[in-house]
């Protein structure tokens, strides 16, 4: 199984080793979706290990679990990025303030629960997947958007990101 994220927000799963090309899991639901590009999806972990897995993150600010079941995907989701500093009037006078784009994120492999997001703004946020919606530290980590969020898979506590300010960073969680 192969998982795609798709420009318009949809997640789809081809099985590669079926010839016809078509997508064996789709999101039949529009309702909850991305609603925008999706920068990454990668396969996480099923406590059953009946149904596969994966997470994807957008420019909505979510993080979303999809699980695939009988031909289509169930998600949750797992985190809401906090509103950006960054807002703006639309022409009825509102004032909007928008989650900042996930651009990265990456699961601990000691602990694989756990993940890490990195975003459009600098910041990178540690969360788990058994507590949805809360956020369990905050580094404020980059000048500009964080491209790219690695843990080490040597040491359960250290991690790299690099980002559009041209810089590569090391951290280790209890010295942030």
């Amino acid at each position: 199984l192969i998982c795609v994220g798709l420009m318009d927000g949809d997640v789809i799963v081809y099985d590669i080793s079926i010839s016809s090309g078509k997508a064996v899991f789709i999101n039949s639901s529009y309702t909850c979706k991305h609603l925008g590009c999706v920068w990454q999806v990668q396969w996480c972990t099923s406590p059953d290990d009946h149904y596969p897995r994966f997470c994807s993150v957008g420019s909505d600010g979510k993080v979303i679990r999809w699980t695939c079941i009988k031909g289509e995907l169930r998600q949750v989701i797992l985190l809401t990025l906090p509103s950006a500093t960054k807002s703006t009037r639309l022409d009825d006078g509102t004032l909007l303030t928008l989650p900042g784009p996930a651009l990265a994120f990456d699961f601990q492999r000691h602990h694989k629960e756990t993940f890490l997001v990195g975003t459009e703004d600098g910041k990178i946020y540690k969360a788990s997947m058994n507590d949805p919606g809360i956020i369990d530290m905050t580094f404020d980590a980059h000048d500009f958007a964080v491209y790219s969020v690695r843990w080490s898979p040597f040491h359960p506590n250290t991690f790299a990101s690099c980002s559009a300010d041209g810089t590569v960073k090391l951290w280790h969680e209890q010295l942030s």
